[in-house]
């Protein structure tokens, strides 16, 4: 007994919601499925094999509806290769409807009888005659375009996609039920409503999987010819004698997959070129089906889908084509009235990417008529489990690797292209590690970007942070940005931060509750929230304030659902355990200050990262400078409440020591850092690893460049060390001068300008080439590091957080004071690489761990945002980070070697701690990775700039709230001033 056809049909008050009957083949041992259609009804056969077919009943709520006239068909005993097709409607017009948001699903079953008037003919096997009985679940829904939008039951749906790969670390593409749960689990709390099944059909059980929780579903053929070319003349698309290839491999996807009501549309496959075959695969799967939509990701104007469907096209193209324009890279027209666009593919994961999200659903919300939503490539790494034998050096570094059990030093590596073959054998390398998981379901800090850019409530500010006498007041809107579901079962707190702090937990007023719970889809309510403030410190104006909104799904706290299962892990954090795990959506205000006018107390406070903001007098305090003899490095010693020693290396210009209490900070000199460890997609640029590569060798090779001053006593207070570098850099000159400017209190402000005469680059060279367009076109970071010993194993900080965040990529994480092992930073990628920033940092402090010894903070070295800044980015805070790792171990090298995560030495046996603090590190980008480059705003432009920060030595007692800082070290504003004119001075 099979089934065929689509029984997911139905009338719910008066609104058509799906059409389809289902057309049931009886045969013995063969049987060939056909589709008869009939509107708004669901037809559900019972029958038996010597002459009688009643229609007649459907299970709905674990009860069995019998319809009010029940069909019958006589039929005779079914004969090999014959084939009896039945037409028959049940009515229930009070279903409901079937959405990813409301998976609404009832159970159809089919028997097949035996009709005998003298009972069995198997007495002692009494069942009742029935010799066979066919269940699913099903869903009532239809699909249908209008204009530029995708309706499911008449309402327009945003897709928020993912492509999946059918993948098991230990077991390929076999995969248990577990495992399809355990994926959809976590795409649904990841806040994604839709999956492509790139690029072949999956196990039916999935689809059951995604009816069952609420996923929709692009089912695609397995029909990719890739490699033959995509061009008309030679593509297998347009070659005849492959039609029935084509049409064969689509044709048997629909009649086995087409009782699934979570598929909502055809995918004709993937990247095989363009041409009449796929029309013929088009045609008659809408013959077959006129229930959905029928895609395919380019047909070169040839009209075989219903839906424009491309793959990786920048924002500003979406954006063309909602307007109208050709865009999309060429491909396609400008939006006609007709075909509404979902990227097939986009954001590509590989590694550390996922950058410019924000961009996309800027330009997809802003466009929403014409612009439907996307899948991003793709859900997981494809690499597999390849136990190898680890060096007694390398212990098993925590979140890289699991370790066999009872096999010493022998662990599972993240094996991919190249890792199965001996040497030379051709691979693609990592470049199928591209998921926004890793293959044993490691959640990358990506995931964050994603569930963020794909929020189903969205708040926005009615006006900016505002202040009472004793207060803090925030007026903002909050939508729905459900496609049917109101916010009924949604819960909402307030939540004030002070300078990144937890200050004030809130719930809404029962007014205020039951507006934003009564919101439908698309209906928004303006709320008022207003924080008391009792103390004179909360209320001064060095302290900064955000306002946080926070909703999560009462559902699953409660019923302990799948969109609320077990926790997950990404690297060595329990992030998914922290108090946010269930947030649906969060949002915070742009931190505040108040005006002096406002502020009660407008004098420096404790607040760790605040730099006073008016000069504040000096104390007498003696300093000795020395000279090592037969050398270039000079000594400043402190004899302060808190003795403290700072060297300086001549032959490099920077910080060489830094002893305070007794305590070393620092193991070798500073750096200056302008390269950073290539991405995938850096990579991906094929000169990206060649040309920008001279950033790294720029401060290697210059020693011989270096200028250096006596460090010089401007105050009793004050001493400052200067430097000038000539880049190691062919072109135009660049220098990079430095100042530090130590205080009587041991803190020292770092202040460093990179200068180049701009015009230069517009020059030709010897052959007549602008400098511009023969070198590297960017600067992929500005930056600064140090090396402190290893015991400093924990930090905190006040910035975004608590996972990793770049220019480009940071939207997914709030601004707030974190608290982490450093061993915690390091994330396992795949093929090692840049890993572990933090962007927007006011302030990082770096303690060792249980509270004993001394503590170094650095932070910023400016109150307020940043006046004309240079780029777009730079708004006065820091980008940073903390890891026992050296770059160069993430460093693959001219063209990228294939390393492991396994390679990488376990935290436990380094003996540094490298902290980096950057002005600007360039974006990740995450359009490709296979050529594009971060947008243009996240890019480093070869220009001048300059950036100061703070170091500040303390006691490490407590670094949270008002107690940070046991020492404010005192602002030199004439430090500060340009300090070029020291040409005129000797050098050291």
């Amino acid at each position: 007994l099979h089934t065929g056809g689509n029984l997911i049909s139905g009338v719910h008050k008066g609104v058509k919601h799906a059409s389809g009957c289902a057309t049931m083949c009886m045969h013995r041992a063969d049987c060939r499925a056909f589709q008869h259609r009939t509107e708004s009804k669901v037809c559900v056969l019972k029958g038996n094999v010597d002459g009688q077919l009643d229609l007649n009943e459907i299970e709905i709520g674990g009860r069995t509806h019998n319809s009010e006239s029940p069909g019958s068909i006589a039929v005779g005993i079914c004969h090999h290769h014959n084939t009896y097709r039945y037409h028959g409607t049940l009515e229930f017009p009070s279903v409901r409807p079937w959405t990813a948001e409301t998976p609404a699903t009832y159970t159809v079953v089919v028997s097949l009888e035996r009709k005998d008037s003298k009972g069995s003919i198997f007495p002692l096997f009494n069942t009742g005659n029935v010799l066979e009985t066919v269940a699913m679940k099903t869903g009532f829904r239809n699909v249908a375009i209008r204009g530029g939008q995708i309706l499911v039951n008449g309402n327009p749906i945003m897709i928020k996609g993912v492509n999946r790969h059918e993948h098991n670390f230990h077991t390929g593409h076999v995969l248990s039920r577990a495992d399809m749960l355990q994926d959809i689990f976590l795409m649904k709390k990841l806040n994604m409503n839709a999956v492509r099944t790139s690029h072949y059909p999956n196990d039916p059980q999935f689809y059951d999987l995604c009816t069952e929780h609420g996923l929709y579903v692009f089912d695609e053929a397995n029909v990719e010819s890739h490699g033959a070319g995509w061009q008309r003349e030679n593509t297998m698309a347009g070659d005849v004698a492959w039609r029935g290839a084509h049409v064969n491999r689509v044709r048997r996807m629909v009649l086995r997959d087409r009782n699934h009501a979570s598929i909502i549309a055809w995918s004709l496959g993937n990247e095989a070129g363009t041409g009449s075959n796929l029309a013929a695969a088009y045609r008659w799967t809408k013959h077959t089906d006129h229930t959905r939509l029928v895609v395919y990701n380019f047909d070169g104007g040839d009209n075989y889908t219903d839906i424009v469907f491309p793959m990786y096209p920048y924002p500003h193209s979406l954006a063309e084509y909602a307007k109208g324009m050709p865009g999309v890279g060429g491909v396609y027209g400008g939006y006609d009235g007709k075909k509404p666009l979902v990227m097939c593919e986009y954001a590509h994961a590989m590694g550390n990417s996922v950058g410019n999200t924000k961009e996309y659903w800027k330009v997809i919300r802003l466009f929403k008529d014409v612009l439907a939503g996307g899948f991003i490539w793709d859900w997981v790494d494809q690499s597999l489990a390849k136990p190898v034998v680890q060096p007694a050096t390398h212990t098993l570094n925590n979140a890289s690797a699991t370790m066999l059990p009872g096999r010493t030093n022998v662990v599972e590596m993240k094996a991919y292209g190249g890792d199965f073959g001996p040497p030379g054998i051709p691979s693609d390398a990592n470049f199928m590690a591209n998921g926004l998981v890793q293959a044993d379901r490691l959640l990358s800090p990506q995931v964050w970007e994603i569930k963020k850019a794909y929020e189903p409530i969205h708040v926005s500010a009615e006006s900016p942070v505002a202040f009472g006498s004793r207060s803090v007041n925030q007026q903002f809107r909050v939508r729905n940005d459900y496609d049917f579901l109101s916010l009924d079962h949604v819960g909402v707190q307030y939540v004030l931060r002070i300078n990144g702090a937890v200050h004030t937990r809130a719930h809404p007023f029962e007014h205020d509750l039951s507006s934003v719970r009564a919101l439908v889809p698309g209906a928004s309510v303006v709320l008022h929230v207003v924080f008391g403030l009792k103390d004179v410190v909360t209320r001064a104006c060095d302290t900064e304030y955000i306002v946080e909104v926070r909703f999560w799904d009462m559902r699953n706290a409660a019923e302990g659902n799948i969109a609320g299962g077990e926790h997950q892990r990404e690297g060595n954090s329990a992030v998914w355990n922290s108090h946010e795990e269930n947030d649906i959506a969060w949002w915070q205000s742009a931190p505040t200050k108040r005006s002096k006018r406002d502020a009660e107390k407008c004098t420096t406070s404790n607040t760790p990262w605040q730099v006073p903001t008016e000069p504040v007098p000096l104390t007498n305090t003696s300093f000795t400078i020395t000279r090592r003899a037969f050398s270039s490095q000079w000594t400043v010693r402190g004899n302060n409440t808190v003795p403290f020693t700072v060297s300086f290396n001549g032959k490099t210009g920077e910080i060489s020591q830094y002893v305070w209490g007794g305590t070393s900070f620092i193991t070798e000199s500073a750096r200056a850092e302008f390269w950073r460890p290539p991405t995938d997609n850096d990579y991906g640029r094929a000169w990206y690893g060649e040309k920008c590569r001279v950033w790294k060798m720029a401060v290697l090779n210059a020693p011989n460049f270096v200028k250096a001053w006596k460090p010089k006593v401007v105050s009793p207070d004050i001493v400052v060390f200067d430097s000038r570098r000539r880049l190691h850099l062919p072109g135009p000159e660049w220098h990079l001068l430095t100042r530090y400017v130590v205080h009587s209190s041991g803190a020292i402000e770092v202040i460093r300008k990179l200068r180049v005469d701009e015009s230069a680059f517009d020059r030709a060279d010897e052959r007549g080439i602008l400098w511009r367009e023969h070198g590297c076109p960017e600067i992929p970071r500005i930056g600064w590091s140090i090396s402190m010993p290893r015991e400093f194993d924990a930090i905190t900080w006040y910035g975004r957080g608590p996972t990793e965040s770049y220019w480009d990529r940071q939207e997914g994480c709030r601004m707030g004071l974190f608290n982490a092992s450093v061993a915690s930073q390091y994330f396992p990628y795949s093929r090692p690489q840049e890993n572990g920033n933090k962007a927007r940092v006011r302030w990082l402090a770096v303690t060792a761990s249980g509270g004993k010894g001394h503590g170094l903070m650095i932070r910023t070295a400016t109150n307020t945002p940043v006046q004309n800044p240079l780029f777009s980015g730079e708004d006065g805070t820091l980008s940073m980070s903390v890891l026992h790792h050296t770059p160069d171990e993430f460093d693959g090298g001219v063209t990228k070697s294939a390393t492991h995560s396994v390679d990488i030495v376990d935290e436990a046996a380094t003996n540094i701690t490298v902290v980096h603090v950057d002005k600007l590190q360039m974006g990740l980008g995450g359009v490709d990775s296979w050529g594009s480059s971060p947008l243009d705003q996240y890019r480093i432009p070869l220009r001048s700039s300059r950036y100061s920060f703070w170091m500040i030595p303390f006691a490490n007692t407590s670094i949270e709230g008002t107690k940070a800082v046991s020492h404010t070290p005192l602002m030199c504003f004439s430090c500060t001033e340009d300090f070029e004119t020291q040409d005129e001075a000797p050098a050291v």
